[in-house]
């Protein structure tokens, strides 16, 4: 039987793996999302060039 401690320690590190794990994930989603944002951006500003200063 595992104390407390032991428990509250392999807890925080299981939560804190799958935290990481989580946030790689969504790193790579906001990644990709932001490319195809930025695909988009870049192509409208090439189309319209005028249309500068909207970010």
């Amino acid at each position: 039987m595992k104390t407390l401690t032991e428990q509250m320690l392999s807890i925080t590190l299981v939560t804190l793996i799958k935290g990481v794990a989580l946030a790689g994930l969504i790193t790579e989603v906001l990644k990709f999302y932001a490319r195809e944002k930025a695909d988009k951006i870049f192509s409208a500003l090439r189309r319209n060039s005028k249309s500068i200063g909207a970010h």
